[in-house]
């Protein structure tokens, strides 16, 4: 699983992604403190997961939204860094030193909405399983990660996990799992209280097959989910992308849509997107990368339409393997995965800011 990381280099870049009226998504490489470079940086990243196909169109997705008289829900008056201006720069990557360990393979990140609770998965206790890290503000490091119990141990491998909103359940892609269909599964997992043990309720969906479904992401509100798999039959490429929405929290997904205009005939996985579902960051290894694994960014208007056509996310990627993006709730920071050297698979953070 280990590669040498690229060296890294200095080239400027400066991408516009027009999409579907979105306007111009600008983004270029800064350093670590902000201030302008004229390079990018390099190394790899490996990804635990896989993707998926499914058998539906875009017009079977469920999306009913809030109660008329709920008001806007707080992720979409949420400012979103330069991702709500359509104009944005970001950081040059620097690794999270205190979410990883040496030798292992760390990756999978995933915020809570407060931005304050990192889950990650890891294989540094030998299986891979989840581990949490908090801080007490966004501007604070994390603490040492430690395992969360139910999601790891025994003969089992919990590759990611999504938390809901009230931080009492969550899906999670696992393998080993009794009652799974599949090499990997994603489950709903709950648990009473969070100083309890999480434990595996059951099957997200049909969705699952005998084939690996993995990466899942979680909308805000905790009705959609977005998620590679391996084995739905309608999929161009070894791994393809997904949503599937559900009526309400806790409940089993059912309606699932292909999204088709993702899709190649090669691998697509690691789906992120911000709060509001417009901007999309996942892997391919579809021409027209810097090479192996790169990240991609996708926009739309509204939840309900496609998105647009994916641009290689150019300052973040490297001739390594680079995936395992999320980006924070409120679009501050983008996180993502390299292979560095030594051995071992280390998560990174950008900063996103507004130009």
């Amino acid at each position: 699983m280990a590669r040498t990381p690229a060296g890294s280099g200095t080239v400027g870049i400066l991408l516009a992604l027009g999409a579907l009226g979105c306007g111009r998504l600008g983004f270029e490489q800064l350093p670590p403190d902000g201030g302008r470079i004229d390079g990018g940086s390099d190394a790899g990243a490996r990804d635990a997961g896989m993707d998926a196909g499914v058998d539906g169109g875009r017009d079977a997705a469920v999306d009913a939204g809030p109660p008329p008289d709920a008001g806007p829900p707080t992720w979409e008056a949420r400012p979103l860094c330069g991702f709500g201006t359509g104009a944005w720069t970001l950081t040059e990557p620097a690794p999270v030193t205190e979410l990883n360990e040496a030798g292992a393979t760390d990756l999978e990140p995933q915020l809570t909405a407060d931005g304050l609770t990192m889950y990650l998965a890891s294989d540094r206790g030998g299986r891979f399983a989840v581990y949490v890290s908090t801080r007490p503000d966004t501007s604070a490091p994390f603490s040492t990660p430690v395992p969360v119990d139910g999601l790891g141990a025994g003969d089992r491998n919990v590759y990611h996990f999504a938390p809901t909103s009230d931080g009492l359940g969550g899906l999670a892609a696992a393998a080993g799992v009794p009652g799974g269909t599949g090499r990997a599964d994603i489950w709903i997992v709950e648990r009473a209280t969070t100083s309890d043990p999480f434990a595996f309720v059951s099957p997200a969906g049909t969705f699952n097959t005998a084939e690996n479904e993995h990466d899942p992401w979680l909308s805000p509100d905790d009705l959609r989910v977005y998620f590679l798999s391996e084995g739905l039959p309608d999929g161009l490429g070894g791994q393809d992308l997904y949503m599937a929405s559900r009526p309400a929290p806790g409940a089993a997904f059912d309606a699932v849509v292909h999204l088709t205009e993702l899709d190649t005939v090669d691998d697509e996985d690691n789906p992120a997107l911000t709060s509001d579902e417009l901007h999309i960051v996942f892997g391919s290894d579809r021409p027209g990368g810097t090479g192996d694994k790169d990240l991609w960014i996708a926009s739309r208007t509204s939840r309900t339409e496609p998105f647009g056509p994916a641009a290689n996310l150019a300052p973040l990627n490297t001739a390594g393997r680079d995936a395992e993006s999320h980006i924070s709730p409120d679009g501050c920071e983008l996180y993502l995965t390299r292979e560095v050297a030594g051995g071992g698979v280390d998560i990174f953070r950008s900063r996103v800011i507004a130009r």
